[in-house]
């Protein structure tokens, strides 16, 4: 499984080996929640587990090199990518999709990949790909927003309602 990436910071101290805890601390958690961490001070060492298969997997998976192509959302060799598609981050084979199929595939990845705590205005374009013509796009916009805001269910509400019977009723 693609797992999205997540940057990770920490508050720095003067001592750089409890900065590195802190944020091996953070870079663990962030994983458990199903992320990539990409923490710039820290080697992934310090927090994967080498000997656990999946995590020596995805230890590989996050040492990318190549380009980024932002339709597909994978990063490729050099030579995946032509003049013009390596100036805008597409590489060949997205190149040559219809121009819907980009937008469909870019809309995907960036649903794929929206952080957990949302702006307003990332609120606001979720919302909207809630009503996307594209069947698909309206799905997994449906999906996001249900995780982060789930909808409340009538069983969820405490009933602390007393209600009324005939009898109690002032004539």
């Amino acid at each position: 499984m693609k797992r999205p990436l997540a940057y990770i910071t920490a508050p720095w101290s003067n001592n750089q080996y409890e900065n590195a805890e802190n944020a091996a601390t953070y870079c663990r958690q962030v994983y458990d929640a199903g992320y990539s961490p990409i923490c710039p001070v820290l080697f992934l060492s310090t927090f994967l587990k080498d000997e656990i298969p999946q995590e020596h997997k995805d230890g590989l998976d996050m040492k990318k090199h190549g380009h980024y192509c932002k339709v597909c959302g994978e990063y490729k060799a050099n030579e995946k990518f032509s003049g013009k598609g390596h100036a805008a981050h597409v590489c060949k084979s997205c190149a040559s999709l219809p121009p819907e199929k980009q937008a469909e595939q870019m809309t995907i990845n960036r649903l794929l990949n929206l952080p957990w705590r949302l702006s307003k205005e990332q609120i606001s374009w979720l919302k909207n790909r809630m009503k996307d013509k594209r069947r698909e796009v309206r799905a997994l916009a449906k999906e996001q927003y249900e995780m982060r805001f789930p909808p409340k269910r009538l069983e969820d509400i405490e009933d602390n309602f007393d209600f009324l019977d005939e009898d109690d009723l002032i004539e």
